[in-house]
């Protein structure tokens, strides 16, 4: 599943159930029609279905789009000793914490039903080879990223850029298909770096002035790599600033 915590959301799974009982309903579902539909595709009739009612029921309580049963199934679970012994002796403390905070949620009276509108869908115009001239606001740095390929899942289709070792020449921005690109040491403590970076951007997307799609590209072909980073827009800079192999001169120095 996935685990990474002991809270009822920290694992990949109840993520998903959370994000896609809200799409369901901002569809047009009933809370009983996105339950069933839920159940139907993450049940594997194992234990770990407990992550899913655990999840559905802080879910459907926050939103105030309840289905019947849900609750009660969540509370037996909940007061179930079996519960706890799925965890590892170190974690059930904070499991149960976890428990006992949802059940007073639980037997809580929800909120009125929110009204839950779609998902706005990612979408790029961007293509495989491409490169984009990236200055952040507040420093004046730059990067020259390529579109290396797309990451594509419910929420849309979103370019995935690695970044170009640039030295800054503006000659060098009408041919940076010529360059290659930026070494980083690895994320991971399974080998000490990566040929490339596969990053994609989220969140508040910088002013359009702070991009520049420049004529060059290189060959369209999907580079792969070792796993893939989702970083907000302002951190990029300050990721390579910390895991650049070499730092390119485009970055400037924050005087520390």
């Amino acid at each position: 599943m996935g685990a990474w915590g002991t809270a009822i959301f920290s694992n990949d799974d109840a993520a998903d159930i959370r994000d896609d009982f809200r799409e369901h309903i901002a569809a047009g579902l009933s809370p009983a029609e996105a339950t069933q539909r839920i159940v139907g595709e993450y049940s594997s009739g194992g234990p770990d279905d407990n992550d899913l009612w655990l999840a559905l029921a802080a879910t459907q309580h926050r939103l105030g789009h309840v289905a019947p049963g849900v609750f009660e199934t969540a509370l037996r679970i909940v007061d179930d000793a079996d519960e706890l012994e799925r965890w590892e002796p170190a974690d059930r403390k904070k499991r149960l914490a976890a428990l006992v905070k949802l059940r007073e949620l639980l037997t809580s009276e929800p909120p009125p039903a929110k009204v839950i509108r779609p998902r706005k869908l990612e979408s790029t115009d961007l293509e495989l080879g491409q490169h984009l001239l990236y200055t952040e606001a507040s420093s004046g740095s730059q990067l020259i990223f390529r579109v290396i390929g797309f990451h594509v899942d419910k929420g849309g289709r979103s370019a995935i850029f690695s970044i170009v070792d640039w030295d800054g020449s503006p000659a060098l921005l009408e041919t940076p298909d010529e360059l290659a690109l930026v070494d980083f040491e690895n994320w991971h403590n399974w080998t000490p770096r990566i040929a490339h970076i596969r990053i994609v951007p989220v969140g508040r997307q910088p002013k359009k002035e702070n991009f520049r799609l420049l004529e060059s590209r290189a060959e369209p072909k999907e580079l792969i790599s070792r796993g893939t980073i989702f970083m907000r827009w302002d951190h990029v800079i300050d990721h390579v600033r910390e895991r650049a192999v070499t730092l390119p001169p485009t970055i400037n120095d924050l005087g520390e």
